[in-house]
């Protein structure tokens, strides 16, 4: 028949495994992994501080705690270098040791 398609020209697929894709990792870096988790937290500390230099944290605090139908009560304090850097630093090395943690758990369970 004209026009209809024909089975040896349709393209074959080589049938696609359940299990095929990303395999989780066996083994997860932990430096690698407390480097990112606290570049991570750091980088979203950083942020904050940068709304807080630039006037602009209290209007987003009293929007989000809007947005959740809560009354705001905080207010937030003119900027301090001093402080920003410690918020930044402490936060990265929290968030540091968490992802290091995780990542050693991680490797401990899946033996």
């Amino acid at each position: 028949m004209a026009g209809s398609p024909s089975k040896t020209n349709v393209p074959r697929t080589a049938p696609v495994s359940r299990t095929s894709g990303a395999a989780a990792p066996s083994v997860v870096s932990v430096p690698r992994a407390a480097t990112v988790t606290g570049l991570i937290c750091a980088g979203w500390h950083f942020l904050w501080s940068v709304l807080v230099a630039g006037g602009w944290a209290q209007t987003l605090l009293d929007f989000v705690f809007w947005m959740h139908f809560i009354k705001p009560a905080y207010v937030v304090e003119p900027f301090e270098p001093v402080r920003a850097v410690m918020l930044i630093v402490v936060t990265g090395l929290v968030g540091a040791v968490i992802g290091g943690a995780f990542a050693f758990l991680w490797n401990r369970i899946h033996r």
